[in-house]
């Protein structure tokens, strides 16, 4: 997934343009099942990226061509009236980024690449995609929050460690520790009624 091209064109087979102009002949179809068909492809292949893009001839993760890499997506997307969701899931996807070696997540050239082109859709987006990757796991009603608590605590202790050199990646990864506090609040709340009714 290193081509811009391919990415966009799959935000924009997904997403509908935030105007009321046309989009050009090559996401075109007159063709409602064929037109639906190829939404659904895309959707799948957006939730299936798993590789960081802007990768060098070795295969690692390059700051400055990630950089590239979202400059060119978000020039497509421009063009086809798709900023903001584009934006989106550029940030969902760079939530798929492997730890740093400083054992800090997310990784030194991911986090490089956000810092010089985060803004609030692609932070949102990050958010939400960190999110759904913590989905589905096991716990036991009765422990309430504590699971949430520790991965604020976590996340709260990568903040801060990226807090003089990456700002905005470390704003980001502070709205993701308060979201796991209030998540441990509800699960606190869920455990307390569990807890009265087995009594």
């Amino acid at each position: 997934n290193d081509n811009p091209e391919m990415f966009a064109y799959a935000v924009a087979l997904v997403f509908a343009r935030s105007d009321d102009k046309e989009d050009p002949k090559e996401l075109v179809t007159s063709d409602e099942s064929e037109k639906k068909i190829r939404a659904e492809q895309a959707s799948r292949l957006l939730i299936q990226l798993k590789k960081i893009p802007g990768r060098d001839t070795q295969g690692k993760i390059n700051g400055k061509l990630l950089i590239a890499w979202i400059a060119a997506v978000r020039s497509l997307l421009s063009s086809w009236a798709r900023s903001d969701v584009g934006d989106r899931q550029i940030g969902q996807l760079l939530a798929k980024s492997p730890i740093g070696d400083d054992r800090v997540w997310p990784s030194e050239a991911v986090r490089d690449g956000m810092e010089k082109t985060l803004n609030q859709n692609m932070g949102y987006g990050f958010r939400v995609g960190e999110l759904n990757l913590r989905s589905g796991r096991i716990r036991v009603l009765i422990d309430g929050g504590n699971q949430e608590r520790d991965l604020a605590k976590q996340y709260d202790e990568w903040a801060n460690a990226l807090n003089f050199t990456h700002p905005k990646v470390a704003r980001e990864l502070r709205k993701i520790r308060d979201n796991y506090l209030a998540l441990a609040r509800n699960w606190d709340t869920q455990a307390g009624i569990m807890k009265r009714l087995r009594h």
